[in-house]
């Protein structure tokens, strides 16, 4: 299929009343032309939850929450861009943006979109220019929405258009999501893809090794509610521990599964990733492989010494080719050991779940979407261990409260959950839940005036453009 070419540029009449971020911009660089607004949509998982880096499909959209950043070209190499949402100003020369600020800071996000350019020679760190501008946003942070994401996306593209480039938006999904590992999330290549290639009223089943789309249709008369657990899921300490556990967890889980493969019928295959096991590569049902995984893993949580031996390899090789994290350094074992079980079986269930989920969107039967979305969230729950109090308590008052299926959505955590609810009773639903939830479960009052940052129905959007302004 023919893809986007990111950036894509869209040139503003020069008549229309500029963006609000982009008046600012002129007045703090005291500029009246060639600004440009770079802007990048957040994302909702309806359902997929961490199958993207274990080489399953993915079923997300992108919402109409956004960020942007006005910006213009800059003379020389640097990048300074300024955040609207109080979190200062960042500076730093391409050539010398390599290291990383502390972790958590938000700059790193934008090093990190600079970097994956540079790394891959698509543009020339001798003759790179930077670019000057000022960052706003209307997606929730720390909720599971790709507020982070979105940021990268934003300034790949600020850092593309800046230096004159264009590419594939598929290969620009690709560079940005491993670059996104600098900020220290080892994660998959979902968020990036949305973010870039959303298309109106439209999900899309995104498959991973080779990266690649589908859009697929979204429920008539049904919209899909994002509710916020305001438990904060940072991508920072103790949360960002949590989810890389889970990726190496992932990975010994599929070590394991090769080395039964090959004892069990001596077939060798290349396989890092869980979603390279399928029945085309090993000749066996996904019955047959997870017979085979509840043999080589039975006692799991398993330390690395017993998974050491039973694959055959020394626990020092083990640490260093499987719990190496992208920092350089290695995941610490929890004291209980790993626990490669319950993660293959979310993984592999989560995948036949996209699948069916795919199916019941095409023909329109909003019954079998909501069971899927429920599912989906025990498995997070008591298979991946990603849910919390909060989370299990608001999806349980979205479904008392109409919705048709409730699940969390992002990495867990805390942060959303999505819920599938008919149009006709997007009102009650929404009274209902910020009652029962954020009023008599959290004992706060919301704010009228960011009620709709917490509680809100999201539509379908397009991806990521820039908008020139001569």
């Amino acid at each position: 299929m023919n893809n986007m070419i990111a950036p894509l540029i869209i040139d503003v009449d020069p008549h229309a009343e500029p963006d609000g971020l982009v008046r600012l911009l002129r007045r703090r660089y005291d500029n009246d032309s060639n600004a440009f607004l770079a802007v990048a949509p957040g994302r909702v998982n309806i359902i997929g939850e961490h199958t993207d880096y274990n080489g399953f499909p993915v079923l997300p959209f992108a919402i109409d929450r956004e960020i942007k950043i006005a910006f213009v070209p800059s003379d020389d190499d640097t990048v300074e861009l300024t955040s609207m949402d109080d979190y200062g100003l960042r500076m730093f020369q391409v050539r010398e943006g390599r290291s990383p600020y502390a972790q958590g800071d938000w700059g790193n996000y934008v090093k990190a979109a600079v970097r994956g350019f540079l790394e891959k020679g698509i543009i020339d760190a001798r003759r790179a220019r930077g670019f000057r501008g000022i960052c706003a946003g209307s997606i929730p942070v720390s909720a599971g929405l790709s507020s982070s994401s979105a940021l990268v996306v934003a300034a790949g593209l600020a850092f593309l258009a800046a230096n004159g480039v264009e590419m594939d938006s598929l290969d620009c999904a690709g560079i940005l999501a491993r670059s996104e590992r600098f900020a220290g999330i080892e994660g998959g290549g979902m968020d990036q893809a949305v973010s870039l290639m959303g298309k109106q009223d439209m999900a899309l089943k995104i498959d991973f090794f080779p990266l690649r789309i589908q859009h697929v249709p979204l429920l008539e008369k049904h919209v899909f509610v994002v509710c916020n657990s305001l438990v904060r899921a940072s991508k920072t300490a103790s949360a960002r521990m949590s989810y890389n556990r889970r990726v190496v967890e992932c990975r010994l889980a599929a070590l394991l599964l090769r080395a039964a493969l090959v004892g069990r019928t001596g077939v060798r295959i290349d396989a890092s990733r869980l979603g390279d096991f399928n029945p085309e590569k090993t000749g066996l049902s996904w019955e047959d492989l997870e017979r085979m995984a509840d043999e080589v893993m039975y006692g799991s949580p398993l330390p690395v010494s017993v998974i050491a031996n039973r694959v055959g390899i020394s626990v020092e090789d083990i640490v260093e080719e499987y719990c190496a994290l992208s920092d350089g350094t290695a995941f610490v074992q929890p004291g209980e050991g790993y626990e490669v079980w319950k993660r293959f079986v979310h993984v592999v269930t989560e995948a036949r779940r996209v699948e069916e989920t795919v199916n019941a969107l095409t023909r329109g039967d909003v019954t079998a979407v909501g069971a899927l979305m429920n599912l989906s969230h025990e498995s997070c729950r008591d298979n991946y261990g990603i849910s919390c109090d909060e989370l299990e308590a608001l999806t349980g008052i979205a479904l008392e409260s109409g919705a048709i299926g409730s699940r969390l959505t992002g990495a867990g955590f805390g942060g959303c959950t999505v819920n599938l609810v008919e149009s006709s009773i997007l009102s009650s639903f929404i009274g209902d839940v910020k009652t029962k939830y954020y009023e008599d479960y959290l004992g706060v009052i919301l704010d009228p005036e960011r009620r709709d940052d917490v509680l809100f129905p999201c539509r379908a959007s397009d991806g990521a453009r820039i908008y020139r302004y001569r």
